[in-house]
């Protein structure tokens, strides 16, 4: 629960602006705003930005950054579907014209800490499986031919008061541990497209999520 601000930190704030522009944030989004998503089966849903995590990591000295927006849309019967739309900065923006790589990911799992699961994606094979009734469903394969994970220090912007602002014990940092795989999908057309997955475990409390989806156009993508 934030707690009362004063005036300095009022004043701070004020001339500072708001704390989700004061971090990477490529789509300058506010917590609360809409997302959308223009594509034939997203342009017609209405989601509201809940979280920003800006993930950093640091290689070979250099830190290199990139930002989720998680979105939530509820029915009209109160269930909720929650996706990220996952920014990472283009190596080649410069002659591309486009700055950032897209991801629309959707959660897939979320448990406490497993001691199979963390094995899975120790293992040397780099192989990821998705079990229905005991059977394969699909198979992803550890992008890069990576066998240890990444590690990332991740912001994590939330509203929890619901007071229309971000205050600054609302402004949380994580360690995580995560790996990514991915497989070839056919697309609409028949033709082979990626699909990502990632597994993200809380350094702190082994907390795990896994998070599914494909790339997606970063110019249909858009804040309200």
């Amino acid at each position: 629960m934030a707690k009362g601000r004063t005036l300095w930190e009022m004043f701070v704030d004020w001339t500072k602006g708001p704390r989700e522009l004061r971090q990477f944030n490529p789509l300058k989004a506010k917590i609360g705003g809409g997302l959308v998503i223009d594509d034939i089966e997203w342009r017609d849903r209405n989601f509201l930005i809940r979280e920003i995590r800006v993930y950093s990591r640091r290689i070979e000295g250099q830190e290199f950054l990139f930002a989720d927006y998680q979105a939530t849309e509820r029915s009209t019967k109160g269930d909720e579907t929650t996706v990220r739309v996952r920014l990472n900065p283009t190596a080649d923006a410069q002659y591309s014209g486009i700055p950032h790589h897209a991801l629309l990911l959707s959660l897939e799992d979320d448990l406490a800490y497993d001691e199979d699961l963390h094995a899975v994606v120790k293992d040397t094979t780099k192989k990821f499986q998705i079990l229905q009734d005991g059977k394969v469903t699909a198979e992803f394969t550890r992008a890069h031919d990576l066998t240890e994970p990444y590690h990332a220090e991740v912001t994590v912007l939330a509203d929890e008061d619901h007071n229309k602002r971000i205050d600054r014990d609302e402004v949380k940092t994580a360690k995580l541990d995560y790996w990514d795989y991915c497989r070839d999908v056919p697309d609409a057309a028949g033709q082979p497209e990626k699909e990502y997955l990632f597994v993200e475990m809380d350094a702190g409390t082994g907390w795990f999520q896994i998070w599914r989806g494909k790339e997606i156009d970063p110019r249909k993508v858009s804040i309200m």
